[in-house]
């Protein structure tokens, strides 16, 4: 084989790889269906070689620059979406999701920099040429574009942990059949032709000796692949702030009820109050009769009964009295210990309605995961308020084993199978704290796991 021929092969391989290993590096964040490195590197090598192949069969001797051609292109991309289906945890929709924002954020690129380098030397460096140092030169400083955008695009794809299902778009709900999902994705990949057309005709006009009109031609491709770039992430932003409303009012909603049975309790709970102290004052006169033993083991169990319903909390906020007595009232069923070091008063600038969402959610937690202790010393929930600089702070604290706490993008997630009802107590508490400039967060160390609300005290001052 002629040298030259091997190293028009060797530059072309190489370019494949470069932009490969560029993609790979966009997609990083996403997990791989299997970490090890077989058969990711296999598939990889497989895609270059396919690229190679399909960009080789569209050179001749005549037309270099058939690479952009419908076929071409076609060829290319159809093998870039096998490549990411292949080997990412991701949909078919997904993949071809991925694909069309490195279409969108890369296709025109490549254009621009082998027009340019036409205009400059009179050749494509990029795929023909006998220079070697610049075609070398052109592969490294396409790689290094496309790692330029690739980094502003990672900011925006991936703000938080890459998890399944993320990309709402193409996530498939139970409120729709699974084929309307692919009606977006369409509508959306049609904002790549007029890319492809805008290409198409640049490099008619470059073909036909008019170089400087094609390049104005590729102006005009990528202002369209940057127009449809920002319409394939804004729908997806679209979908996921509709998703964000939707959550909220779920989670309102779920709140609502939560403050209407406690405010239902709150009659129940006067009520016992009242039988409590009657009956207390019976006993008391039951006392004082002649003694006999029968009738002093019939007052001792009488006293036992009466005792469950002793625990009258008076923290100095009414709402959260009533919260504890119902959470202390399971807790007694369950065996736990209810610890708490607080003062209502702390608290009085937050609104009965916050009150129930963040004690409610806070101790329906924890007595859940209390309830699966078996050690009775771990069978143990405690709460307290305390001040740090500028901060009003409220602690929850409970054993856990953290190998069974579920994460995902980077927050706690429900294990439930019934997830429409459940997963929201965390939000819930976080919404409220934001609702007073505060914030929540979680703390899982030595074997306990902690909500920290924190308030800042000015603001807690004024509101109170």
């Amino acid at each position: 084989m002629d040298m030259q021929i091997f190293l028009d092969y060797a530059f072309l391989f190489l370019l494949c790889a470069l932009e490969m290993r560029a993609y790979a590096w966009l997609l990083k964040p996403i997990p791989k269906r299997r970490e090890a490195p077989w058969p990711s590197a296999p598939l990889a090598l497989l895609a270059v070689t396919a690229l190679f192949f399909w960009s080789l069969g569209s050179l001749t001797a005549n037309a270099t620059r058939d690479v952009y051609s419908y076929r071409c292109t076609a060829e290319y991309y159809i093998t870039i979406t096998l490549w990411i289906y292949a080997v990412y945890r991701l949909s078919l929709r997904e993949a071809i999701y991925c694909m069309l924002l490195i279409f969108m954020s890369t296709r025109s690129v490549r254009h621009i920099i082998g027009h340019l380098l036409i205009l400059a030397d009179g050749a494509n460096y990029l795929v023909e040429g006998n220079i070697w140092r610049w075609r070398l030169l052109a592969c490294l400083s396409l790689f290094a574009v496309y790692l330029l955008i690739f980094a502003c695009l990672k900011r925006v794809l991936f703000k938080e942990k890459f998890q399944e299902g993320s990309w709402l778009l193409l996530k498939e709900t139970n409120e729709k059949p699974q084929k309307s999902s692919w009606l977006p994705l369409l509508l959306l990949a049609s904002a790549a032709i007029p890319v492809l057309y805008s290409g198409a005709f640049a490099e008619s006009l470059g073909q036909n000796g008019n170089w400087s009109r094609g390049f104005d031609a590729i102006f005009v491709e990528a202002l369209a692949s940057v127009c449809g770039l920002f319409c394939v992430l804004g729908y997806e932003w679209m979908l996921k702030a509709r998703r964000h409303e939707s959550d909220l009012a779920h989670m309102e909603q779920i709140l609502h009820l939560q403050h209407r049975q406690y405010e239902t309790k709150k009659e129940s709970i006067e009520l016992i109050n009242q039988k409590y102290h009657d009956l207390k004052k019976s006993l008391s006169y039951l006392e004082q009769l002649s003694a006999d033993e029968g009738r002093l083991a019939g007052i001792q169990n009488l006293k036992a009964e009466l005792k469950k319903y002793e625990t009258i909390f008076q923290t100095g906020n009414e709402m959260l009295d009533i919260v504890l007595f119902d959470k202390n009232e399971k807790c007694q069923r369950e065996g736990i210990r209810l610890i708490f070091m607080l003062d209502g008063s702390d608290l009085s600038f937050l609104n009965p309605f916050d009150i129930t969402a963040i004690f409610g959610n806070a101790l329906d937690n924890a007595i859940e995961e209390a309830q699966k202790r078996t050690a009775p010393d771990q069978k143990e929930i405690t709460m307290k308020v305390s001040s740090r600089p500028g901060w009003l702070i409220l602690r929850f604290e409970n054993y856990c084993e953290p190998s069974t706490l579920l994460w995902q993008a980077g927050k706690l997630a429900t294990t439930k199978a019934e997830k429409d009802f459940h997963g929201f107590g965390l939000d819930s508490i976080r919404y409220a704290a934001k609702k007073y400039g505060g914030n929540m967060a979680i703390e899982v160390k030595d074997g306990k796991f902690a909500v920290n609300i924190m308030f800042p005290q000015e603001r807690g001052a004024a509101s109170g």
